[in-house]
């Protein structure tokens, strides 16, 4: 079988947080070699010395690796059993272990067939659900009423609306206890980012999860594999037991302001910036404006140099500004030209998928245009809000941290209409806000203008004075 090992780093600061807690059954679920779980089980066992150990593990081979570990580390009260946590556990297999830790398989992670039977699901209603949360819910049903566990999981857990109802679960009972976002690249030929999940059925610090961002504590370990410092460890310790709030690195939310953000997890939702102003009195972007996604049913035979009409992709929107010159023609008979794709003046587009977060502004008598899926169109209600104080909102600093916040991917951001339904934005006096809007747009009208005059003022000059060039051979 093929064994990702969970790095030094990460198992590091789960033996860190989890270590000084008492336990008398220790899991390891999906344990490959068993090398995190016993190097847990070694810390524990100097305050719990009759601690025993259990690792489970879908691949034979693995188990059998596992043995030798186990017997390795001089492990006299335990086992390794085969068994794969997407099988409906039996009764007998619930609230039977103080600790659990898991490394949730990433390649295993696809959607599932939901179960009604599977009593690890009580309460969720979706037809399908994403593995992940299979084994997260597994960990949860397995621990003991007083148990902690340790799962580490990829970024889209923490955010996908097809869980939310499961995350809301985890709030409401209060068995969160922390979300740590760790560096990229700690997984050899894996870019993704990992988080660690700390549950704790029987918090001391009742209604309040901490959130810590440790991703920037890494250095370089080989090509494209990063290691996590020392510095990061120590802080994840540090903040885990003060929990401290850290411009940049770490918050502690309630399950008020969470439930506010649609139960996302992501530290990076909750942790301020240095320096970072909050929005005090803001709106939803839902409640102005609406919000559509591009059509992905473009075909290769629908671009044409003689189409009529332009489709707009992410290369189209540079330096804040919409630029037609490049764009690809399509025919009007294409199925990508609906009434709800095509663009209209004020429109604010947003790039919703790539490595770059990039806007512009429709400006007056757009040709007839219509966005890719790469693209969303927010149209503002202009009797709720101006499209240029969105605009300038949205490009700000503010406004690039309040979007990055609700970005999902790592390599590639994506951006879901869902996520930017909840974004807040500020909330001014509408007439004030109208007579500013109107000064913005004047303002950006001249900036154009000017610029379009000056490149023609430029390139007749050029051209009067390289034609004198010319003469004088």
């Amino acid at each position: 079988g093929k064994c990702v090992l969970t790095p030094p780093g990460v198992r590091r600061v789960i033996v860190e947080l989890l270590g000084p807690r008492k336990a008398k059954h220790l899991a390891s679920s999906c344990c490959g070699g068993a090398g995190l779980g016993l190097e847990l089980w070694d810390y524990l066992r100097l305050r719990n010395p009759e601690i025993s150990f259990c690792g489970e593990e879908q691949s034979r081979e693995l188990c059998d690796v596992a043995n030798l570990y186990s017997y390795a580390y001089g492990v006299s009260a335990g086992e390794i059993v085969e068994r794969d946590v997407l099988t409906i556990p039996e009764e007998r297999e619930r609230q039977r272990y103080d600790m659990i830790v898991m490394d949730v398989p990433r390649g295993r992670n696809v959607t599932e067939l939901c179960q009604s039977t599977d009593p690890r699901l009580y309460g969720f209603t979706k037809r399908n659900i994403y593995a992940d949360w299979i084994f997260i819910q597994d960990a949860l049903y397995r621990l003991s009423e007083h148990g902690s566990a340790a799962v580490i999981v990829t970024p889209g857990s923490l955010i996908r609306r097809n869980e939310v109802s499961l995350r809301e679960q985890i709030v409401v009972n209060d068995w969160l206890e922390a979300v740590i976002t760790f560096p990229n690249n700690l997984y050899p030929k894996d870019h993704t980012g990992r988080e660690l999940l700390i549950f704790n059925k029987a918090k001391k610090r009742k209604g309040k999860i901490i959130f810590l961002d440790i991703s920037g504590y890494c250095q370089r370990t080989g090509r494209n594999v990063h290691s996590l410092t020392e510095e990061g460890i120590k802080l994840a310790k540090k903040v885990f037991d003060s929990a401290e709030q850290i411009p940049g690195v770490s918050a502690v939310c309630g399950r008020e302001e969470i439930g506010e953000n649609a139960f996302s997890l992501k530290p990076l939702q909750y942790i301020r910036r240095t320096g970072e102003k909050e929005i005090q009195s803001g709106i939803t972007l839902e409640e102005i404006a609406q919000i559509v996604r591009g059509s992905q049913l473009l075909k290769k035979s629908d671009i044409k140099e003689s189409g009529a009409a332009f489709f707009i992709n992410i290369k189209d929107i540079q330096n804040a500004r919409l630029e037609f010159g490049q764009a690809d023609r399509i025919q009007r008979t294409s199925s990508v030209c609906k009434a709800k794709f095509r663009i209209s003046k004020d429109d604010i587009l947003l790039t919703s998928k790539g490595a770059v977060l990039k806007a512009a502004i429709v400006e007056a008598n757009p040709p007839e245009a219509y966005i890719s899926g790469n693209i969303t169109m927010i149209r503002v209600d202009q009797r709720k809000y101006d499209p240029y104080v969105l605009f300038e909102f949205l490009i700000s600093e503010q406004g690039q941290i309040a979007l990055e916040r609700i970005q999902s991917g790592t390599t590639i951001r994506i951006i879901s209409n869902a996520s930017l339904q909840t974004l807040k934005v500020p909330n001014y006096d509408l007439a004030r806000m109208k007579q500013i809007g109107g000064q913005l747009r004047r303002n950006q009208e001249r900036y154009y203008r000017e610029i379009t005059e000056a490149t023609t003022r430029f390139q007749k000059e050029r051209g009067r004075l390289l034609d004198e060039l010319e003469e004088l051979t």
